[in-house]
């Protein structure tokens, strides 16, 4: 691994986990090396020699001929290389081409191979791009973001797998480092940026190095493991073991700085109910309640959970023991706490702790004075059926058996005489309506009480008629008000009406469809976001019900209706998505895509792509005109063209390419010559026509279990 004078190229075989810690390896047998993030890693083993040289003009050369290749499949979109929060895998490789490497060379003296590696990396900066006038002008800030966030992400996920030392070190290095960050650039006239996190804070001036106000909490959880490792523990080691309830609660909660649940999707969040202690925490049930309570007024611990919007963002949360404890509270009480605080949560449980569960729903439903997030959250759980689990956004669904009921979670209460729950539910949707005060945050309020509306339609469908009909009224009232006129409004408010019209169907409404079918022929369906398949719900699932034929024919075949003409611009979003939906089948729906199968209009043009990484991977984007874009993978295919070529393709030809997502609808290609277009778009129409449609292998099966749940 080396070069003249011995230097590394980072080719070293690394292992993170064996950086010096207590009763690891011993210092005078320890080799280290700096690696290409320049940050300094123990070796476990040095490989054979390798050429600086060599190594720097592959990589320029690799990437050269991947810019060339990238060119050659995009001709029409101009290279550009976006700056992300590099990986460590990526960040210490010899195959990566980061601008940190051009500091490494300088510092080396390698300036012919430091000025290649920058001249490869700055080939697709644009000035009027991002910030990149700002970096081609002055580097030092984007260099230095990449130096400090790979020790940064370091420290975080040494902490995150409890590796303490590594954590320590690294938070004590970087809090030196990023203090002298901020001082230079400040020095070299860098401006900051605003905080726009908050409304009130949008003056407020953001640090350079933004991502790292975390920093301060993590050094000072590291500092305070570093010192409880020297001191014995309270609790004897076997005590999560222990027979006795109380001694294994106060180890459940001395151990939740060990709290690890992750995230399992981005954009996300970590959900601590995930995490095994907790879980063991709400096994203890109410016992732990008390303990958690006293304990939670002090600890200002971290656990070992970090959330992130996106990987590739510098953005980090790190988890507090707070929060876990605060998600075993609400399993454990099956209470939101939203709208409390930690003095309301004391004063509940010492009110309530006495008192069962069920009963303690009732009670907090007739309670005035609780914020209006626990009336909404505690009607959730009352209707919820037993075999589901979790909170209205993240639920958990246990299948029946055939012909197996649920019973929901409060069915014990369903013998209260005075005030029945149904006339609870349907008086705290009430008091949510009275409470608006003419902003947006009513249209909030007014959503909070359909989605009691709909739990007390759960309960009992037919008392809820009259609570359903007074928010299905609010929502048209708040819908035609142009105040309310953008995509969260008016997506929000059209998903509670189609929700409320099923409901109030369910519970024997005759003129629930009909009046949906009213409010679309009125509404303005443009600004609705990603949620069309969930507004036209009610089309699909009364599909045969003469009002929603009807509405459904109007909808997608009457000149007049925005719905008509799937291909401009305020319908780009619903496209793909409604062809690909339990609408399909449907007559109105149907008959609008036979049309639209005979149109030989030209509705824009497909251009071929060749893959970056994969010479074989072949992609497709449609660009329609004056209209929007829409494209995927190709399959493998004879009559496959160029990377780079350009197909027109009528509005027929792209009707046909979309419905091929059914399992068994004939295969269309836009890049197909246009007689072998002319047989697929033949057989796709005598394929609706037969009406044997097959299932997507795709996310409509999942509504089946949901509408379950709803229902």
């Amino acid at each position: 691994m080396e070069r003249r004078g011995g230097r590394s190229t980072g080719q070293a075989h690394l292992r993170r986990d064996d950086f010096i810690r207590a009763g690891g390896i011993q210092r005078a047998k320890a080799r280290f090396a700096v690696c290409w993030n320049g940050l300094v890693y123990q070796t476990v083993a040095v490989g054979s020699r390798a050429s600086l040289d060599d190594d720097i003009s592959a990589l320029v050369r690799a990437d050269e001929a991947m810019r060339a290749k990238y060119m050659k499949g995009r001709p029409s979109s101009p290279f550009y290389r976006f700056r992300h929060a590099w990986a460590e895998g990526s960040s210490v490789s010899h195959q990566s081409l980061l601008p940190i490497k051009a500091c490494l060379l300088l510092r080396l003296g390698e300036v012919e191979s430091a000025r290649s590696l920058w001249t490869a990396w700055t080939a697709g900066m644009r000035e009027n791009t991002n910030d990149d006038r700002v970096h081609l002008k002055d580097p030092y800030l984007m260099l230095a973001t990449d130096w400090t966030w790979a020790q940064f992400d370091r420290a975080v996920c040494a902490h995150m797998r409890g590796d303490d030392r590594l954590a320590l070190l690294d938070a004590r290095a970087l809090t030196l480092s990023a203090s002298a960050v901020e001082t230079e650039c400040a020095r070299r006239g860098f401006e900051k940026r605003n905080d726009y996190s908050d409304s009130r804070l949008r003056d407020r001036k953001l640090p350079y190095l933004a991502f790292l106000q975390p920093l301060p909490a993590l050094l000072a959880d590291q500092e305070r493991r570093d010192r409880e490792r020297l001191r014995p523990r309270p609790l004897p080691a076997n005590a999560l073991a222990s027979p006795d309830k109380a001694t294994r609660i106060a180890a459940l909660i001395e151990n939740l700085d060990e709290a690890a649940a992750r995230q399992d999707s981005q954009p996300g969040g970590v959900s601590m109910g995930d995490a095994e202690i907790v879980q063991s925490l709400v096994k203890e049930g109410e016992d732990a309640v008390g303990p958690l309570l006293a304990a939670l007024k002090t600890d200002r611990r971290l656990t070992r959970s970090v959330s992130f919007g996106r990987n590739f963002f510098h953005g980090r949360r790190l988890i507090s023991t707070g929060e876990a404890g605060y998600a075993a509270l609400r399993s454990i009480l099956r209470m939101s706490f939203e709208g409390m605080s930690f003095q309301d949560i004391q004063a509940y449980w010492e009110k309530f702790r006495n008192v069962p569960p069920e009963e303690r729903w009732y009670r907090t439903l007739a309670d005035d004075t609780l914020p209006p997030a626990q009336w909404l959250h505690t009607a959730f759980v009352i209707a919820q059926p037993t075999n589901v689990t979790g909170t209205p956004n993240v639920m958990t669904i246990k299948p029946l058996k055939p012909g197996e009921a649920a019973p929901l979670r409060g069915e014990k209460l369903r013998t209260k005489q005075n005030l029945s729950v149904a006339e609870l539910m349907a008086r705290r949707a009430e008091s949510l309506v009275q409470i608006v005060e003419h902003s947006s945050s009513d249209i909030f309020r007014l959503m909070d009480a359909c989605r009691i509306a709909l739990y007390l339609s759960k309960w009992d469908a037919k008392a809820a008629l009259p609570t359903l009909q007074a928010q299905m009224a609010r929502c048209r009232v708040a819908l035609s008000d142009k105040a309310n006129a953008n995509s969260s409004h008016t997506q929000g408010l059209s998903y509670f009406i189609a929700r409320l019209t099923l409901a109030r169907a369910r519970g024997g409404d005759a003129n629930a469809l009909n009046e949906y079918e009213q409010w679309l022929r009125s509404a303005d369906l443009q600004e609705m976001g990603f949620g069309a398949k969930d507004i036209f719900r009610p089309l699909w699932r009364h599909a045969g019900d003469p009002a929603m034929a009807r509405a459904a024919d109007w909808l997608f075949n009457d000149a007049a209706s925005l719905w008509s003409r799937l291909l401009r611009p305020e319908t780009e979003y619903f496209f793909r998505d409604l062809l690909r939906s339990p609408m399909t089948p449907t007559a109105g729906f149907k008959k609008h895509l036979l049309r639209e199968l005979s149109n030989p209009a030209k509705a824009g043009t497909a251009q071929i792509h060749a893959g970056t990484e994969d010479a074989s991977y072949r992609s497709i984007s449609a660009r329609v005109e004056g209209g929007f874009s829409t494209g995927g993978q190709l399959q493998p295919d004879a009559l496959m063209p160029p990377p780079g070529s350009k197909h027109d393709f009528r509005v027929c030809d792209l009707y046909a390419w979309a419905l091929y997502v059914f399992r068994d609808a004939p295969r269309c290609e836009l890049y197909w010559p246009q007689d072998k277009r002319a047989l697929a778009i033949a057989a796709c129409i005598q394929w609706l026509e037969r009406g044997d449609i097959k299932a997507v292998d795709d996310p409509f099966a999942v509504f089946a279990v949901f509408d379950a749940a709803d229902d």
